[in-house]
């Protein structure tokens, strides 16, 4: 049995396919609602399917407006599927689209993907895989930006991360935003999901990645060496403090990034709100 076999959901639609398995727009017909259906090639990918399996239901009970909500997960014979909300948006690349982002445009952006990973967290899980691709912008009808993250797909329970032993090099996430600990397969934490998101915001205001290079292993030794120049630099229109933010997530060493999402979501808010009042900036 498949979920294509599920009279419950209906009118299945291909909208996207990776390497894990494949992603369709259906129709409940129980709520009578459109979702996102995520069939997981489990047979291929040993463990993989009990690990996603588990992280859905841990991620089934966040009630949080900027990650994805889901609605319904199970497992047939050798395929794992999991139906969550479809969300009417495009991804990140978007906020690219009309020319350099402005720190007024970049706030919003920034605080409700912190959100976002604050609470996820909160709950123990890593999301592992933070790229442009898994998040997702709409528009309420107010007109104000909305954020959504989603794809945990590639996440480890902290425990689980934590336990992890080297030897065994992961680099399922995209090389751009990946911590270097993850190429040198040491054991990850919340700070190698902030590096990661140091990365989307650099990326954002810089419209360029701040670890490159012409081939995967120039990437990989862009992040392992900290080849990486200064945001501000690059940016600056930007506030300094801005720019240092940035840079603080994206530290070579763990110890020198924020510990974690809620300490630099603080930073940001403090920062922000004395610029917005005309208060002096705190050093760091």
């Amino acid at each position: 049995m498949s979920v294509t076999d599920l009279p419950r959901y209906r009118d299945l639609e291909l909208i996207g396919e990776g390497g894990l398995g494949k992603v369709f727009r259906a129709f409940d017909a129980t709520l009578n609602r459109k979702v996102a259906i995520k069939k997981i090639k489990t047979k291929a990918d040993g463990g993989a399917g009990s690990q996603l399996l588990a992280e859905a239901k841990l991620l089934s009970a966040v009630q949080h407006p900027n990650i994805v909500t889901i609605h319904d997960l199970g497992r047939w014979d050798d395929e794992l599927f999991i139906v969550m909300e479809l969300i009417q948006g495009e991804d990140f690349e978007t906020l690219l689209r009309g020319g350099r982002i402005l720190y007024e445009s970049f706030v919003p952006f920034c605080l409700q993907l912190q959100e976002a990973i604050i609470a996820a967290h909160h709950l123990g899980i890593l999301h592992c895989d933070l790229k442009p691709a898994n998040v997702m912008l709409s528009w309420l009808p107010s007109g104000s930006l909305h954020v959504k993250l989603v794809d945990f797909g590639l996440a480890e329970l902290r425990r689980e991360a934590e336990a992890r032993t080297k030897g065994k090099l992961n680099i399922a996430g995209s090389l751009y935003f990946m911590s270097p600990e993850q190429f040198e397969s040491g054991p990850l934490d919340v700070r190698s999901d902030l590096y990661g998101l140091g990365c989307l915001y650099y990326y954002i205001l810089a419209r360029r990645h701040p670890f490159d290079g012409d081939t995967p292993a120039q990437v990989m030794a862009s992040h392992i060496l900290h080849d990486v120049q200064p945001l501000s630099r690059l940016r600056p229109d930007l506030p300094p403090w801005l720019c240092d933010w940035v840079m603080w997530h994206i530290q070579r060493k763990p110890a020198d990034r924020p510990p974690s999402a809620l300490d630099a979501f603080d930073r940001f808010t403090g920062e922000s709100y004395r610029r917005a009042t005309g208060g002096h900036l705190s050093s760091q």
